[in-house]
């Protein structure tokens, strides 16, 4: 009996300890890419929901994501990953000058603050959603580039 409440003891402080540890992280992330590309923010951001939804799209019937479009005077066009609540994401257009200006495309994943295991796992989201962020990049950047 004295084992058997030794073990239910030792679970008890381990799961609370790995609780606490978990409250050191934060309970969301961003995952984020960028590239230069060549013409000024003014002349890509009206053909950019175009190419997002472009990009994103796998081949699927369905749609993998929502595009809602720009809002007047933001840099953003945000988007939400269908069938995955706490996935969200956008691209950000920065003018860097007179001929040239960087597309971000960033997924921000949140978590409940009270699942450690969740949060643990947010440090492998550069290798789950860094390939898809690739892809979507490559395919904007070589759309704007045969644009201009």
């Amino acid at each position: 009996m004295k084992y058997f409440k030794l073990f239910l003891i030792s679970i008890i402080a381990f799961g609370l300890g790995l609780f606490g540890i978990s409250l050191l992280f934060p309970s969301n992330t961003f995952v984020s890419r960028a590239a230069n590309v060549f013409g000024p923010k003014d002349s890509l951001q009206p053909n950019l929901p175009v190419y997002f939804e472009n990009a994103f799209d796998d081949g699927q019937q369905q749609k993998t994501i929502e595009v809602k479009p720009f809002l007047p005077n933001a840099d953003t066009l945000l988007f939400h990953v269908k069938n995955q609540e706490q996935v969200q994401g956008g691209i950000a257009v920065y003018d860097m000058g007179k001929d040239s200006s960087t597309i971000q495309v960033f997924y921000k994943i949140n978590v409940p603050w009270y699942s450690p295991l969740q949060k643990f796992g947010l440090m492998l989201n550069e290798e789950k959603y860094g390939p898809s962020l690739d892809t979507a990049l490559r395919r904007i950047t070589t759309a704007v580039q045969l644009a201009n």
